[in-house]
């Protein structure tokens, strides 16, 4: 459950962005999906730094 959260999350922060840069004004499609790539990029660092640890003891959504 917790995998497809964090696809879930990952794939929205790309559309999120493309779409934001679209809106604001970005020249062609590829700029605008290049910015999407960032945030993708970012937002899995971001999982991968902070996200649920499979040996970590006291969070929530590691308990069955």
């Amino acid at each position: 459950m917790v995998l497809i959260r964090q696809v879930a999350l990952a794939l929205g922060a790309f559309v999120g962005a493309t779409l934001l840069a679209l809106l604001f004004g970005a020249k062609n499609l590829g700029t605008a999906l290049t910015f999407g790539q960032i945030a993708f990029a970012a937002t899995v660092f971001a999982l991968m730094m902070f996200g649920a640890r499979p040996g970590a003891r006291g969070r929530k959504e590691d308990t069955p």
